[in-house]
C-alpha cells in the first residue's frame, strides 16, 4: 500500500490530540531528557517524505 501524504500541521495536530488523550489521565510521563527528540520531530517537517518513498512501496 502507497503512503498517503500527511501535511505536518496535521502531523503536529495529531502528536497533541495524543499528548491530551493519554497524558491528561496520567499515562503519559515526559522526563527531561526526551525534549530535544520531542523538539527535532515537532519542527522537522517529513510530509515530502511520502512522496519520494512512493517508488518503494508496491501498488
Amino acid at each position: 500500500m502507497k503512503p498517503v501524504f500527511v501535511p505536518h500541521e496535521a502531523y503536529q495536530n495529531f502528536v497533541i490530540e495524543q499528548l491530551q488523550k493519554h497524558h491528561s489521565a496520567g499515562i503519559l510521563t515526559l522526563v527531561h531528557k526526551d525534549w530535544p527528540v520531542i523538539s527535532k520531530l515537532w519542527i522537522t517537517d517529513l510530509s515530502e517524505m511520502t512522496t519520494k518513498l512512493q517508488d518503494v512501496y508496491g501498488a
